[in-house]
């Protein structure tokens, strides 16, 4: 029953979190190049955290039943994160090449 918790518990965090960071940033949010290079900052501590937590649920997942559904799910979850991540990198190197190209 415990592993079962904890498989429960990582499951709801892994995409919150990811969505809290996603959250820090909006879509349009980062206006200056001091934020965007925070953002890419926060970005690099955010993705090592989501491979760690990926790789912990991951881990949980082989001391259940139907392994394979919970490694999809941990996958799955795992890539909505990524995409919060690659659209606030993307956008902070777009502002980057714009003040780059205005200078």
């Amino acid at each position: 029953m415990k592993p079962l918790a904890i498989a429960v518990l990582c499951a709801i965090a892994l995409p919150a979190l990811g969505s809290e960071f996603g959250d820090r940033y909006p879509s349009g949010g980062i206006g200056d190049r001091a934020r965007a290079e925070q953002a890419l900052r926060e970005a690099d501590a955010e993705a090592a955290r989501i491979s760690r937590e990926a790789a912990a649920r991951e881990a949980e997942c082989y001391k259940g039943i139907l392994v394979n559904q919970c490694r999809d799910e941990v996958r799955r979850d795992k890539l909505l994160a990524e995409g919060e991540l690659r659209r606030v990198r993307v956008e902070a190197h777009d502002l980057q090449r714009k003040l780059d190209a205005e200078e």
